[in-house]
């Protein structure tokens, strides 16, 4: 794999995992209120780390993380 492609994968990894940091944080906060928004907004955001998961596990994948052995 040649560098260019290697820093696209290791960018995507890298903001994949900042968005799932970022989700949590957002769901910390909101799980302190006890609204019906509130629990719509964490499922929506529990959805948006499972999206951001699995950009991340083909990121690391493709550089070469031991995933499927």
């Amino acid at each position: 794999m040649d560098q260019k492609k290697q820093r696209h994968h290791l960018a995507v990894y890298t903001l994949a995992a900042r968005q799932i940091e970022l989700a949590g944080v957002a769901i910390r906060v909101l799980e302190g209120m006890n609204t019906r928004e509130a629990v719509q907004a964490i499922r929506i955001l529990e959805r948006g780390q499972q999206v951001q998961l699995k950009r991340l596990d083909a990121a690391a994948e493709k550089l070469g993380a031991p995933y499927g052995a």
